[in-house]
């Protein structure tokens, strides 16, 4: 007999929010603030608990507590500058494993961990020349850099396997991107992008180099981008871009057996704004 899937789950939480900004100097803010969170698990999991318990079992709800403080400022002529530092606590992580239901239904599979921890910064800048020379013309750079050190406090995988210590799957520990570029005015503008993306692990087990094509380590890759725009009118705009310039061949995750990322691709067209 199929196993009784009818039924339903409450959750009752207090999800409070707390945040502030304070004007520390002139042109710079000094910001922070806490929130928790709260993410039902997908219910499509449902079917394989009610299948193991014989009737309907609600999956344990992820909730995180989330902090946060940073500093942001344009004090310093020509630069705006943008860093903060993170701290999540999260309990029944979910995640999505590479592999799917054996049942050919094709469904993804969706697990969760007891208990995550994250910290990290993330620092985000921009130069512009126009600030020193004036003109029309304007030189600028931007870099972001995102770092996150991620944690299982305590958890078991599906096989039994305690995974405690081990990086949270899907979490990537390093993540950049620098841009260079010139614009004139407001009405043109050119840049080219250099993305950097770490590697992650797609199993709380971490496993490493896997001839799986699911389960596994997906490989860090560097990235090349551009585009150009152009405003032909208030209300016409041109654009040209591009991604992955260099065509470099790379798996961009093993969701579901592994994918490569998108090759060489250029891409033109238009926005028409209407009054």
């Amino acid at each position: 007999d199929e196993p009784a899937l009818d039924g339903g789950a409450s959750y009752d939480h207090v999800l409070p929010m707390l945040s502030f900004a304070w004007e520390a100097a002139p042109r710079t803010t000094l910001y922070g603030g806490y929130h928790r969170g709260l993410t039902p698990h997908i219910i499509r999991d449902v079917q394989e608990a009610a299948e193991d318990a014989g009737a309907f079992v609600a999956p344990p709800e992820e909730v995180g507590d989330n902090f946060e403080i940073g500093l942001r400022t344009t004090a310093i002529r020509g630069l705006t500058l943008d860093m903060a530092y993170f701290h999540n606590r999260i309990d029944n992580y979910q995640f999505g494993e590479a592999f799917q239901y054996d049942d050919g239904s094709g469904d993804r599979v969706f697990s969760s961990i007891d208990k995550v921890e994250l910290n990290g910064f993330e620092i985000y800048s921009r130069l512009d020349s126009r600030a020193f020379t004036g003109g029309p013309w304007n030189v600028f750079g931007e870099a972001v850099y995102t770092y996150v050190d991620s944690e299982i406090k305590r958890g078991i995988d599906d096989d039994g396997n305690n995974v405690a210590g081990n990086r949270a799957p899907e979490s990537v520990k390093h993540f950049a991107n620098l841009t260079l570029g010139v614009d004139y005015q407001a009405r043109w503008d050119a840049s080219v992008t250099w993305t950097y993306r770490g590697d992650y692990y797609t199993d709380a087990l971490n496993t490493g180099f896997s001839n799986d094509v699911e389960e596994g380590i997906v490989d860090d890759v560097w990235l090349l981008s551009a585009r150009t725009n152009y405003k032909v009118t208030d209300q016409l705009t041109l654009f040209l871009a591009g991604q992955n310039l260099t065509d470099e061949f790379y798996v961009s995750d093993r969701n579901d057996g592994a994918k490569p990322g998108v090759g060489r691709t250029v891409m033109g067209g238009f926005t028409l704004k209407f009054d």
